[in-house]
């Protein structure tokens, strides 16, 4: 959910809520990872009226005319043609004031929020220590980090920019003359303020804890700062990344983000703002929403030029100007910038041959022509040798050649001057850093890299094989041997295609229980024809994998073994603190860690199953699997990861749910187990056999599927980015078979849960049944066997709840039992502290 931490009466505000914006097709989620916190912009609406208008600017660049403007794609979710118009024309502002060679892709969705909520808006991911990041450890928004890169960073489809807005508004705006009624938001103001978040207007400082301590912090996918954060200066100039003042995740960083003064220190945003630094806003009390990332609202007020950033807005207030002061934050963030692109030259046996240096180089300023050089070394770059670039107008590059005399290493970067004298580098640390070419014979393998191929369905009588090749003088060829079963062994040679390897081979008839076998063999293009085998010792198998005959019930307490299930991620094994066999998910299950990826386990049974008229399906489970927020369902935005049971008719597409996913919060013990252990956002608790708890579902109940229907069944377990836990375990299976021999638990341990464990002064036993116990009998017996306690639980409802004062007890270990009226017993091992 949406939500500011505080919101100023009779203003529109925007706010930037510490999450992440995760949007994929089938699903959108609001969510914080681990260490990462990006301030996603939450616009609310106030009645306060501004009735003023900013001009948009005239179709410039930031500083030059010179280069090539910005391609802004926006993909479009639910928005009406009125609002598309005016989302458009805030584009369109903003394509005519940045300029990036690669086309930046924003997914807006017009979609229902929290009342009061207009929209949202964030980077997609940061990035840092790319090819061209011009400060190292520093992370940038991926737009950003395209544009300093003169390349993509991620897939081309992927969106760098993640918004959405709220359709259930009655006030909006969307008209683009600025003539903004007093009862109405100007949409296109909002979109801009939206956009200027998306494309770096934004950083990773946030609020944390320490023990009980309130503390500032900074980090992504590492605890570096992102490029905003360097030029945070407080009222003494000193940095708030700077770590020898103020540490990282520290009370004394977070006190500067109370401070009530902060600027943006760089003297081409003073030059910019009549000679003084941008302020920003750093109310006294700390605002995830809208501290640190916007303009000091009191400073840039509204119809000032620069009050777009600034983290409120009143009705009838049209800003269609982002204004001087965002403009230079912008042009110092690095979206005017000199960009060389160069492709690294390779290693060469050939000792005679000059080395022919080629690059591009873009400059928003202006390029000094005459100052695109390469720097090169034979040795150190004590005294090196410098050549100037010549520009080709034919291909577009500059280029030269460095001379070579025999078997030698070359060292080398590339220089650029913009028309100002600001001098640009590649690498851009050079020459700390730099390229270098070794000449002569070559004795370095290629590097061979592949995705295994573990499992193949006897339906499919083709194979795939993908594989990256490379080498530091190039790649002759790659190839794979590959023998079916016992068979001789074959030998085809991988197709090149874009930046990897890959053959399709047609196989044989192939049925369940065959097997495939092979293995990858890259050769290079030098004289010693140097080769790398993947693996290095025998041999890649493929399982082939088929379904058996259809059946009307099954059953399974996975003590056997067997071949009943198709997975490459679940297993059957006896776990730690479990007494037998179960089928597992991986334990812990993985996350990725970017925010438009997720990873789903799955397991198939292979015998389908012919639906009976009020057909079950029964089993003993522990889901330890990250919650989702609190109040969310299956399907709603931010509920993350979940397990589920699904079915399909042909096994292989169209699965539909037999009963909707779900995660820790469906019983109270796994939820308290799953957050009793945490490394960051992940749970590092394990599952036990006492964690265990009984489901039955109806396979038809929902009606997705009908009786005398044949389904395949399914296990599925989804991870979304950034947070995971234990997983999954499934014990005990029954399909439509009441009659099996296989148990199922009347009272699942896992529906009663003893805390604290240890305890010291106090013990906590609490139930969630299915239904009321009855009275149950509470017993506790020290190590000896002597009982200590003995009395009543009231079980007159499902739930129950019991407190015991053990603050007199010695420490030591203390066996706690509950009888139950239906003769069950549930025991458990306290310690006392």
């Amino acid at each position: 959910m949406l939500h500011a931490i505080s919101v100023k009466p009779m203003k529109f505000i925007f706010t930037a809520i510490s999450l992440i914006l995760l949007f994929s097709p089938a699903k959108g989620q609001l969510k914080t990872m681990g260490k990462a916190h990006v301030h996603a912009p939450v616009c609310y609406a106030s009645d306060e009226v501004h009735r003023v208008y900013v001009e948009p600017p005239t179709r410039i660049r930031l500083k030059s005319a010179q280069t090539t403007a910005a391609t802004i794609n926006v993909t479009y979710i639910g928005f009406s043609d009125e609002a598309k118009t005016a989302f458009a024309y805030a584009v369109d502002i903003w394509e005519g004031l940045i300029n990036s060679p690669v086309t930046i892709n924003i997914l807006a969705r017009w979609t229902p929020l929290e009342s009061g909520v207009l929209g949202s808006c964030a980077p997609t991911d940061y990035l840092e220590n790319f090819d061209g990041a011009p400060l190292k450890n520093y992370y940038y928004p991926i737009a950003l980090a395209e544009k300093l890169a003169g390349k993509e960073l991620n897939n081309s489809y992927e969106y760098e920019i993640s918004a959405q807005f709220n359709s259930s508004n009655e006030s909006w705006y969307f008209g683009t003359d600025g003539n903004t009624p007093s009862t109405k938001y100007d949409f296109v103001s909002v979109v801009l303020h939206e956009i200027a978040h998306g494309l770096g207007f934004t950083g990773l400082c946030y609020e944390s804890t320490s023990g009980n301590q309130t503390v500032g912090g900074y980090g992504w996918i590492e605890d570096h700062p992102g490029i905003f954060d360097d030029y945070m200066i407080n009222f003494d100039g000193d940095k708030l990344v700077d770590q020898t003042k103020f540490p990282n995740f520290s009370t004394t960083l977070f006190d500067e983000f109370e401070s009530g003064y902060l600027i943006f220190k760089n003297d081409e945003t003073k030059s910019q703002t009549n000679n003084s630094y941008p302020r920003l806003y750093a109310p006294l009390t700390y605002d995830e929403g809208s501290s640190l990332y916007h303009l000091n609202e009191s400073t840039y007020f509204p119809g000032n030029p620069s009050s777009l950033m600034t983290p409120s807005i009143g009705r009838g207030e049209a800003i269609h100007n982002p204004g001087p002061v965002t403009l230079a934050i912008f042009d110092e963030m690095g979206w005017v910038y000199t960009t060389i692109i160069h492709d690294e030259l390779p290693d060469t046996e050939d000792t005679t041959t000059p080395l022919t240096v080629e690059a591009q180089v873009i400059s928003d300023n202006g390029l000094d022509s005459t100052s695109v050089k390469v720097v090169y070394t034979y040795s150190d770059f004590t005294t090196p040798d410098t050549l100037q670039l010549n520009y080709q107008a034919s291909t577009s590059l500059f280029t030269n050649q460095i001379p070579i005399n025999g078997a030698s290493e070359i060292r080398y970067y590339l220089i650029a001057n913009d028309v100002d004298g600001n001098l640009f580098a590649l690498p851009t640390q050079a020459p700390d850093t730099y390229f270098n070419v070794l000449i002569g014979v070559d004795q370095t393998p290629p590097t061979l890299t592949h995705e295994p191929v573990v499992l193949q369905m006897e339906s499919d009588q083709t194979l795939t094989i993908t594989a990256q090749a490379e080498d530091n003088i190039g790649v002759a060829n790659v190839k794979m041997e590959y023998a079916i079963n016992d068979q001789d062994f074959q030998t085809v040679t991988l197709d090149e295609a874009d930046d990897a390897y890959q053959k399709t081979i047609t196989l044989p008839t192939i049925t369940d229980g065959d097997s495939i076998r092979y293995r990858l063999i890259a050769t290079d293009t030098s004289s010693q024809a140097l080769t790398t085998i993947l693996p290095s010792n025998g041999y890649f198998v493929v399982t082939i994998e088929g379904f058996y005959d259809a059946v009307t019930n099954y059953s399974n307490n996975f003590d056997t073994p067997d071949r009943d299930f198709i997975s490459t991620s679940f297993y059957t094994a006896t776990e730690e603190g479990f007494d037998n066999a179960s089928l597992n998910s991986p334990h812990p299950y993985l996350a990725p860690e970017k925010s438009d990826q997720n990873f789903e386990y799955t397991s198939i049974l292979k015998h389908p199953i012919i639906l009976q008229e009020n057909g079950e399906m029964s089993f003993n489970e522990v889901v330890l699997v990250e919650p989702g927020a609190t109040g969310t369902s299956y399907s709603d935005d931010d509920f993350w990861d979940y397990v589920i049971v699904e079915g399909s008719l042909d096994g292989s597409t169209n699965w539909l749910p037999i009963i909707d996913g779900y995660d820790s919060r469906a019983n109270s013990s796994w939820l308290t187990t799953y957050n009793s252990s945490t490394d960051g956002d992940n749970s590092t608790a394990t599952g036990t056999k006492d964690l265990y708890v009984a489901r039955t579902i109806s396979l038809t109940g929902n009606g997705n599927f009908s009786a005398g229907q044949t389904v395949y069944l399914r296990f599925r377990l989804f991870s979304d980015p950034f947070a995971y836990g234990w997983g999954w375990s499934i014990d005990d299976l029954v399909i439509q078979d009441p009659g099996t021999a296989v148990a199922t638990i009347e009272i699942s341990p896992g529906e009663v849960i003893f805390f604290p464990n240890p305890a010291k002064d106090q013990l906590n036993i609490q139930g969630s049944l299915k239904e009321a116990p009855g009275d149950i009998l509470l017993s506790i017996y020290n190590n000896t066997g002597q009982k200590l306690l003995q009395r009543k639980i009231e079980g007159s409802t499902a739930n129950f709840n019991a407190e015991l004062d053990i603050s007199n007890w010695q420490s030591g270990i203390y066996l706690v039992n509950l009888q139950f009226e239906n003769g069950q017993l549930i025991s458990r091992k306290i310690v006392r502290e």
